[in-house]
């Protein structure tokens, strides 16, 4: 059986979907990637994959730049002939389903947040709405991350129940993401560790961390994340080095291959994030590690922080609030702390265990054999 993974970037699918594949692939099923090349993609290919190249500006509306990416998956898609289709991501979930509408394949689109497209009430969001109710003709069932975002296209008449399910993120390897016993460090370390744009909240991070810092010499406050060049206003790394100039204990890492390192080095994960967020898998690795953690009470950030559980809520935009928010997890005594991130570890392993997600996954597979 062939089953065909899609998504805007290979980063995307080696980050996000690798231990499915894996497993299924372990299984015996021809695995079958459609995804831009990047530098994730020479990894995916060391996997049990057949690895297809796609032309695609995941954020892009240059149309006819679109129509030709269009024009590549509807040939992919028909040459590789899948047996089920699992699409990721705005742009591959609507032009997978539009290669679909023949109906030659079971396709599962998964609805990872909705982004950047549906920020603003501007043209992109309505442009996608529309192209979403066209497309879901060649739609078999959805997956969505939080229940805002099902609702939402429930409303939309773009999703029905019958045909939708629920799933927890994009799940997490709890037995891999397990904190070892380590040396207490010096310095209390609050991390943020996300794509670098600001509905992300990196700014408000880096503001509530400069009056931090000003009051505590004994915290430190690392950023991780890469760089998205690829908007058309989007935050420089001049710009971060420029922000947090002259204050020594606000370090830019850059982007990171191993987050588990990362987390190692973590007391705190901070994401002030305002985007239209799916379920972050960084949160849930966080919990995993026994992390206490900060986010906005939004979207699929909801379903992972339960407020003086694992964690605390913020407001977003609110950087005195944010930075209220950390100074009160600063200030838990160790006890408290270490409640907070054992709770958090509890959550996941009930909800979010990547092994809860792949069975979803190989129970849509089993009913469609």
């Amino acid at each position: 059986m062939k089953i065909l993974f899609s998504a805007n970037s290979s980063f995307y699918i080696y980050k996000f979907r690798l231990s499915i594949i894996r497993s299924l692939a372990d299984q015996g099923y021809e695995i079958h990637i459609v995804a831009p090349k990047d530098k994730y993609t020479d990894m995916l290919k060391e996997e049990k994959v057949h690895y297809h190249k796609l032309n695609l500006d995941p954020i892009g509306i240059n149309l006819i730049k679109e129509i030709n990416s269009l024009y590549q998956i509807i040939r992919i898609y028909k040459k590789i002939s899948p047996h089920i289709i699992f699409n990721s991501t705005i742009k591959l979930n609507i032009y997978g389903s539009i290669a679909n509408f023949a109906k030659n394949s079971f396709c599962v689109n998964n609805v990872t947040g909705l982004g950047s497209f549906f920020a603003h009430n501007g043209p992109k969001k309505w442009l996608a709405i529309f192209l979403y109710k066209i497309s879901k003709r060649g739609v078999d069932h959805i997956f969505f991350q939080n229940m805002e975002d099902m609702e939402y296209f429930f409303d939309l008449n773009i999703a029905k129940k019958q045909n939708s399910t629920l799933i927890p993120g994009s799940g997490v390897d709890t037995q891999y993401f397990k904190r070892k016993k380590s040396k207490k460090s010096k310095k209390f370390r609050f991390t943020f560790a996300s794509r670098i744009i600001k509905e992300k909240g990196i700014l408000d991070f880096i503001e509530a961390s400069k009056i931090l810092s000003k009051e505590y010499n004994d915290i430190v406050f690392n950023i991780y994340g890469s760089i998205d060049n690829k908007r058309k206003k989007y935050i420089s790394e001049n710009d971060i080095t420029s922000l947090i100039h002259n204050f020594e204990s606000i370090k830019y890492n850059g982007h990171t291959n191993d987050i588990k390192q990362v987390l190692e080095s973590t007391d705190c994960l901070v994401l002030p994030t305002f985007y239209r967020e799916g379920t972050p898998k960084i949160l849930l690795e966080a919990c995993s590690m026994e992390i206490p953690i900060i986010a906005t009470n939004l979207y699929g950030n909801k379903r992972v922080l339960k407020d003086s559980y694992n964690g605390l809520y913020c407001k977003e935009s609110d950087i005195i609030n944010i930075k209220n928010k950390m100074e009160e997890i600063y200030k838990l005594d160790d006890q408290e702390k270490k409640q907070m991130g054992s709770n958090g570890r509890s959550l996941v392993i009930e909800k979010f265990d990547i092994e809860i997600l792949t069975k979803i996954y190989k129970n849509i597979i089993f009913k469609n054999l």
